[in-house]
């Protein structure tokens, strides 16, 4: 509000100050010469008496930060996704049955669900318009921190031909997790839709990722201290990953989902278990 009061101040004194100088011109001994580019005009003003020239040059713009205003609300005409932010929520995988847990041969990965946490930072982003700001493409890069909490008293072991686990007996470990870190790259159509004061926003697309990170990390108690032990390793995960994403909000919050169409592990490798995500997105 105040920007268009001080633009609408602005384009008055513009319009005060061009009367003033036609009134001056018309009322001195000048011949007057009037050059129109654009948003600017150019006045060539010759001394009939002396013959000497000077030039006056008018332009329409604010003089603090030079934009013009017929770009007053540039930033709320281009479109702008909301990829880029921070994302909180919940992850886990399905088996090749579509069952939110591994198959019963693989429950050693069974998960402690509620304490199995998502981070994603989409630091860079690119908006790619196709129809003014209400549809556009969004891409840019990303980290995205996954922890795979484990329910059970497992040690994974990472230097064998295939992913496999012994059951610790000697010691109860309070935490035992996977972490893996990716690198993502995204590809989502965004469709803005404008109400009073926000937009409702809906994108749909592809999420690449590439494997930066991986280590597991085993917590349990000794006389009432922590004793951690982290170990780091790629436990037979694969490199890449590929699959959907989809996001909904209002204004800069929403809710998002992202699953993997590659499994986590290597064919052959470990079990066939294929990532997913969701939680709460807070666009920048």
């Amino acid at each position: 509000m105040f920007r268009n009061l001080k633009q609408k101040n602005m384009k008055t004194m513009y319009v005060t100050f061009a009367i003033l100088l036609t009134a001056l011109i018309a009322n001195a001994q000048y011949d007057t010469t009037k050059l129109d580019f654009g948003k600017s005009k150019i006045l060539i003003l010759t001394d009939k008496t002396t013959g000497t020239t000077d030039t006056v040059v008018l332009n329409n713009t604010d003089p603090e930060n030079g934009e013009n205003e017929d770009n007053d609300d540039c930033d709320e005409k281009k479109f702008n996704s909301h990829w880029g932010g921070i994302g909180i929520g919940l992850n886990g995988y399905l088996n090749n049955a579509n069952e939110f847990k591994p198959l019963t041969v693989d429950n050693y990965l069974d998960l402690n669900q509620g304490k199995s946490w998502s981070v994603s930072l989409n630091l860079i982003e690119t908006n790619i318009p196709i129809f003014k700001k209400y549809v556009g493409l969004a891409t840019g890069l990303g980290l995205e921190f996954d922890n795979y909490r484990l329910a059970n008293n497992v040690i994974l072991i990472n230097d064998s031909a295939k992913l496999y686990s012994y059951t610790d007996t000697m010691t109860n470990y309070k935490k035992n997790k996977l972490a893996v870190t990716w690198l993502t790259v995204p590809l989502v159509l965004e469709f803005n839709v404008p109400t009073h004061d926000k937009s409702i926003n809906l994108g749909v697309g592809l999420l690449g990722a590439v494997r930066i990170g991986s280590h597991t990390k085993l917590v349990s108690e000794y006389k009432d201290n922590d004793i951690k032990e982290k170990s780091r390793g790629d436990y037979h995960m694969n490199w890449f990953r590929y699959g959907l994403t989809g996001q909904i909000g209002y204004g800069s919050v929403g809710v998002y989902v992202n699953y993997s169409l590659s499994s986590l592990f290597k064919t052959n490798e470990g079990p066939e278990l294929y990532p997913w995500s969701a939680g709460i997105h807070l666009a920048f």
